[in-house]
């Protein structure tokens, strides 16, 4: 496959710059590939295709203030964004130098450059550098905390009218470089009408942070996707399993959450609680396994979370539904609108 098969017109009006209040309020397209209906909703409509036996399995990652400028040894400037961490106070990390980093080298970061960063080595892909983080007094964390920036697209206001327009309501375990996007439109009030009705909300972590090769444009099969750590407690695998059972269906709200539950469901659909690292990568073809539904923001054109989109909802379909979002004027990206793949029979 090509990757222009994914590609289609994004007009720059229809990104969205910031969040909508209340989250909940925000646009949501129904897209059935099985019955091909494209119907206009809104998030707050959600419920509404939520059926008694159905879980709705949320990931809640907390996104860390993973930017920090600094000094190289030599006194040039440096900005470096935590991409992954790997273990106690080493990441994989994206380094912004005129001049490339060395194998060795110290990087100095807080206002009396008491944060040392020292560079261990290229990461498996090439893609940034394995970096070990200390402190002669206090914690790591809480430096990093303390001095660091949100890390924010280009598109994005480079300061946020709030910084928890940036997490999700229900983030909890800090990690991520960006947050799950689809789970941005939850909202405290929004979850408690949810509560009323029954309705699990089930947690799962995975910590989003790729720092993928770009794809081929003529084999996209040929991809690797980056690591991304996951953790699914027996609790939320428990709930899981037992919905399905009882006949129940899972909607996944995001891609992180669609790629956890794949990796780690068993042929027979029992989904395995732990912790590891999934470099799943989903295209069309992939057969779905753990989810019956997903919800995800409008994706850019070309990047592997649409084409996750498209082995869920069918490339054709998604394209379409995508073509009418244009037309429709929906919002598009991190702060923008979403869309609703309901279909528990089709797949490819």
């Amino acid at each position: 496959m090509e990757l222009d098969i994914f590609k289609y017109d994004l007009p720059e009006r229809l990104i969205a710059q910031q969040t909508i209040y209340p989250k909940h309020c925000c646009r949501m397209m129904y897209a059935n590939p099985k019955t091909e209906e494209i119907k206009d909703f809104h998030f707050y409509d959600l419920d509404n295709f939520i059926k008694p036996k159905d879980v709705v399995v949320v990931n809640d990652t907390r996104v860390l203030s993973a930017v920090l400028r600094g000094k190289r040894e030599n006194g040039s400037q440096v900005e470096i964004k935590m991409v992954s961490r790997k273990e106690n106070n080493v990441w994989d990390c994206v380094v912004e130098s005129r001049k490339g980093v060395e194998i060795g080298e110290k990087l100095y970061f807080g206002e009396n450059s008491e944060l040392i960063g020292e560079v261990l080595n290229k990461n498996w892909c090439e893609t940034g550098w394995l970096m070990k983080f200390k402190i002669s007094n206090g914690s790591v964390e809480d430096e990093i905390k303390k001095i660091g920036k949100y890390f924010l697209p280009l598109h994005l206001p480079q300061k946020l009218n709030d910084n928890e327009d940036y997490q999700t309501v229900y983030s909890k375990i800090e990690g991520s470089l960006q947050p799950p996007t689809a789970g941005l439109h939850f909202t405290e009030k929004y979850l408690k009408y949810l509560n009323t009705k029954g309705i699990k909300i089930i947690k799962i972590t995975q910590h989003v942070g790729r720092l993928d090769k770009r794809l081929e444009e003529d084999n996209i099969e040929s991809h690797e996707m980056y690591e991304e750590h996951y953790n699914v407690s027996e609790e939320a695998a428990f709930q899981i399993n037992e919905a399905k059972k009882n006949g129940g269906r899972v909607i996944g709200i995001g891609t992180t959450v669609t790629r956890t539950l794949e990796t780690i469901v068993d042929d027979d659909g029992i989904i395995h609680s732990g912790a590891g690292w999934t470099k799943l990568y989903i295209y069309p073809g992939f057969k779905f396994k753990a989810i019956d539904a997903l919800l995800t923001n409008f994706q850019s054109p070309g990047i592997t979370t649409l084409i996750l989109a498209c082995a869920f909802g069918g490339t054709q379909f998604t394209l379409k539904a995508y073509k009418e979002a244009v037309k429709r004027n929906y919002r598009f990206l991190e702060f923008g609108d979403c869309i609703l793949f309901e279909n528990t029979k089709f797949h490819g």
